[in-house]
């Protein structure tokens, strides 16, 4: 996803950290279906409007042959409607080589990209990553992305829907 301009590190951080309120049952709605860009990937995704107005969307992918071979992704939708990829949390995928620094990140190692004004410069706009042990699968991998990046559950007094447990916990 090339970006037509360069997001400060800062603007990126508020993009972040801006308030995105997940509908009720938001798992179920992420549900993967088969891609029909690759055969072998299931793909679920959500649209997210933030408080703000900013659309978002959070999308999941996984290998149907790999299981640890996924991603979780948050990305933005610019006014104009260009999509802009801020975060990846990826599952066990090959060795990742952050090219400025020239530090390596093993195969089979989970670790997450966040788009840095630096690596935009540089060409590789999410060519950033870091290693975590904050997710081990899929399911983990969400739950890290929903309770990071400014994503909420609406109090049910917000809510228009209500919950129902064991499908929206």
């Amino acid at each position: 996803m090339p970006v037509s301009r360069v997001l400060s590190d800062a603007e990126i951080s508020d993009l972040l950290a801006e308030p995105k309120p997940l509908p009720d049952r938001f798992r179920e709605k992420l549900r993967r279906r088969k891609s029909k860009r690759k055969p072998n990937e299931l793909v679920g995704k959500l649209d997210i409007q933030s408080e703000r107005g900013h659309r978002f969307r959070l999308t999941v992918r996984v290998n149907d042959q790999v299981a640890n071979n996924f991603s979780v992704l948050v990305v933005w939708f610019t006014p104009t409607g260009e999509k802009i990829l801020l975060i990846r949390c990826n599952g066990f995928h090959e060795r990742h080589v952050n090219r400025i620094e020239k530090t390596v990140i093993p195969a089979d190692t989970c670790h997450i990209h966040t788009i840095t004004e630096r690596y935009q410069v540089f060409g590789k706009p999410d060519g950033f990553a870091e290693e975590t042990y904050r997710y081990v699968d899929v399911r983990t991998a969400i739950k890290h992305a929903t309770t990071h990046y400014g994503f909420y559950r609406p109090t049910k007094k917000d809510s228009k829907q209500p919950t129902l447990p064991g499908i929206d916990e």
